[in-house]
């Protein structure tokens, strides 16, 4: 949220998977902000799969659009690089594994909820019982460290 108040006029839009605040983008009218909560738990996504592809399917639609899409969640590390990859993957037809690999090293992501890795997976009509293995052959990419 901190990039978004500091340069207001680099996105058209937000796509959150978060909760947020009004005060996190007050010049973005209310209609550019969307929300889509995902939550960093396994257990606490009873809707994980239809959430995903309606995430994504935004990010496409506003991407048509030609608008400049901000993805986020709180950390940046799980739920954006799942909704990131299924956005790719539909929108664009990436392959599915490098793309989930590279989207979780870009941001320094984790793998501390596999449900969001298994789910996009099974989107695709693909098994992913072990992502840390098959994304990363059991060894995950190193954390991004908090600035500031």
């Amino acid at each position: 949220m901190e990039y978004l108040r500091n340069n207001p006029h680099a996105v058209d839009t937000v796509v959150s998977l978060c909760r947020t605040h009004p005060d996190d983008a007050p010049h973005l009218p209310h209609h550019d902000w969307l929300r889509f909560w995902l939550h960093d738990s396994s257990a606490a996504n009873a809707n994980l799969h239809f959430t995903l592809n309606e995430a994504a399917a935004a990010v496409t639609d506003l991407r048509a659009q030609g608008r400049r899409v901000l993805l986020h969640c709180w950390a940046g590390a799980s739920r954006t690089p799942a909704v990131a990859t299924r956005y790719a993957v539909t929108a664009l037809g990436a392959p599915l594994l490098p793309t989930m690999a590279d989207m979780i090293r870009t941001v320094g992501g984790h793998l501390d909820n596999p449900s969001l890795s298994r789910a996009v997976a099974e989107l695709d009509g693909r098994e992913l019982p072990d992502p840390a293995k098959s994304l990363f052959n059991g060894h995950l990419p190193p954390r991004r460290t908090p600035t500031g």
